[in-house]
């Protein structure tokens, strides 16, 4: 089987690439990796920065969108 992390969004709440940022002295994309590299057979990583995540034991591939999220929500009356 294989896992598939989404990586990436415009981090425009969090100021900072979420998968970076540190916990426990590692970035949070390490500590993701770990878990699924104890379930999974082959791990992919699906990123619009796919020089960010090179070095990762994880096949990376780079998003088929420029631009990527969830459509904007309407609201109707």
């Amino acid at each position: 089987m294989t896992g598939i992390i989404l990586a990436g969004g415009e981090n425009r709440r969090m100021g900072a690439d979420k998968a970076f940022l540190e916990i426990a002295g590692k970035p949070l994309i390490e500590h993701i990796l770990r878990v699924f590299l104890e379930r999974f057979e082959q791990t992919i990583i699906v990123t619009r920065t796919p020089d960010r995540y090179q070095g990762l034991y994880a096949v990376v591939v780079a998003d088929a969108l420029a631009t990527g999220g969830p459509p904007p929500t309407t609201m109707s009356a």
